[in-house]
């Protein structure tokens, strides 16, 4: 049952609001049990934890990523296979690049890579009003490459 496996999924249900210095709440409310990723996280875990030989890692996504130290322990751990990484220092996210060539990096403003990410799977409704202006613009500058590599829910299974 999800109870026992729920300890061991993460997912951000906040958001840093930069013009009043304060944490906020993402999204329009309870979405994260309806939400794709979420389903497969708690479903990996619970085959995994019946010790299924067959248990996919989760795919993931490292944000705030370095040259890579994070992706390459949960690697040795068997725990997943990083496919992205958002990291805004452009020589740190080539040293990711260069220890993790099978996984798309980003070297953007993290926010305006989520923003962009919610509107391509069509979850606007989701942003909450407390999104960085600057992360608004940002996102809307981005290039048609990054719209099309960039995840959405669901992509991890």
């Amino acid at each position: 049952d999800k109870e026992n496996f729920t300890p061991h999924v993460f997912i951000c249900d906040k958001t840093w609001n930069q013009k009043d210095e304060e944490l906020g709440k993402c999204g329009k409310g309870a979405f994260m049990e309806e939400d794709a990723f979420y389903k497969e996280a708690v479903a990996s875990a619970a085959r995994e934890a019946a010790g299924d030989p067959a248990a996919e890692k989760l795919a993931t996504l490292d944000m705030f990523a370095g040259c890579g130290g994070l992706s390459e322990g949960m690697h040795q751990a068997n725990a997943c296979e990083t496919r992205w990484a958002i990291e805004f220092d452009k020589a740190a996210a080539e040293s990711f690049r260069l220890n993790n060539p099978d996984a798309k990096v980003y070297a953007y403003n993290c926010n305006s890579l989520l923003v962009k990410a919610a509107r391509k799977a069509g979850l606007d409704s989701f942003l909450s009003d407390t999104v960085d202006p600057e992360a608004l613009k940002e996102a809307n500058l981005l290039g048609v490459h990054e719209s099309e590599t960039l995840p959405v829910p669901g992509d991890g299974q």
